[in-house]
């Protein structure tokens, strides 16, 4: 059997653990701070400009998010999105404000156009990580 090459990556090539420090780092940071305009690594981007090339850093990567938000909020259901956001409103007002969670909904509800999509996906990954953590 031939051997297998796979290629090099941030990893392999400079000795960067993935389970180092940067995972409990790039846990904490908010949502805003990884995904910006519908792109991804945000943080890494920016910490490696000096480094790698701008075709190199600034490629896509394997898909825009922004197709992918639409579409897994569809996945996760309407009545359980409806759900979600009815309860987040109380578990989030001491972060953002019910009243904007709720104004939030009705716009998403009422359009889907992606700035109501980007809205309501970072409300509800909020929600549902303060659930997680017993909030």
């Amino acid at each position: 059997m031939a051997p297998r090459f796979r290629r090099p990556t941030l990893t392999g090539c400079s000795s960067v653990s993935p389970r180092g420090p940067t995972t409990p780092l790039t846990a904490a940071l908010p949502v805003s701070q990884k995904i910006r305009q519908g792109r991804t690594r945000v943080v890494a981007r920016h910490a490696l400009a000096a480094l790698l090339p701008a075709e190199i850093r600034d490629r896509p990567g394997k898909a825009p998010i922004d197709l992918m938000l639409a579409s897994a909020l569809t996945v996760y259901g309407p009545e359980r999105l409806d759900r979600l956001m009815t309860e987040a409103a109380d578990s989030l007002d001491p972060y953002v404000g019910a009243a904007v969670v709720r104004q939030a909904h009705r716009a998403y509800r009422a359009r889907q156009t992606m700035p109501e999509v980007r809205q309501v996906w970072r409300l509800a990954l909020l929600a549902l990580r303060l659930r997680r953590a017993g909030s």
